[in-house]
């Protein structure tokens, strides 16, 4: 039988292949801030930090720089200091914003998994944790619902800078996805109704979710 894949077949194939696997070293240390109203769980914890490619790594270009974003507990952000050496997977998003009245397409690195690959920078006194303890600590998965809120704040922004049309219309939308119905229309009620959803229904809104964009963005 011939597997070959036309064009066309092999585009749609891999439409939702979207992987990001880098080394590089951290530029500065980690940036933690919390998000208020990010899911109806709490606030929502967000780690930036940028790291550093060696020019040889990046094809002989120069060196790159790149910035990633977790949103979602991070127990490792605070050993995620200036100069140390990180293995990071994650994968890319995409952002409309209006900038001076134009429509601009924002490209943005959200990181998955890491892994320290070097102790931490020499002259620091800290104690260094064990290194079975940081995987372990990464593999903690959240709620499917907590992370359909946070695929939500991703794509749309933090919750609390949302218009009520805009809630109105995710509230019908998440209706219709799941059969779930809010008490009221309104950010809390949108809230509740994520908490309410069981996890395989909240997966299956975040992969149809998933898949909507990414061929939104192809």
């Amino acid at each position: 039988m011939n597997s070959a894949y036309t064009p066309d077949q092999a585009r749609r194939r891999y439409a939702l292949l979207n992987k990001v696997m880098v080394i590089g070293r951290l530029v500065k240390d980690a940036e933690v801030r919390y998000i208020d109203s990010a899911s109806g769980a709490g606030a929502l914890q967000l780690t930036t930090f940028t790291l550093a490619l060696d020019g040889a790594a990046n094809y002989g270009q120069e060196t790159a720089f790149i910035d990633f974003s977790h949103f979602g507990e991070f127990l490792v952000a605070e050993h995620l200091l200036k100069g140390r050496l990180v293995y990071v997977e994650g994968h890319i998003t995409q952002q409309r914003k209006e900038v001076d009245g134009q429509k601009r397409t924002f490209t943005n690195f959200q990181c998955d998994r890491l892994q320290l690959l070097s102790a931490r920078p020499s002259g620091e006194v800290h104690e260094e944790p064990e290194e079975e303890e940081l995987p372990q600590a990464l593999k903690t998965p959240a709620s499917p619902n907590t992370l359909l809120a946070q695929t939500l704040v991703k794509h749309y922004g933090p919750m609390e800078e949302w218009s009520g049309k805009q809630v109105g219309s995710l509230i019908r939308w998440l209706k219709e996805k799941s059969g779930v119905a809010a008490d009221r229309v309104s950010l809390e009620g949108f809230q509740a109704q994520i908490e309410r959803l069981s996890p395989t229904q909240a997966q299956k809104v975040i992969d149809d979710l998933t898949s909507a964009f990414a061929h939104k963005s192809a």
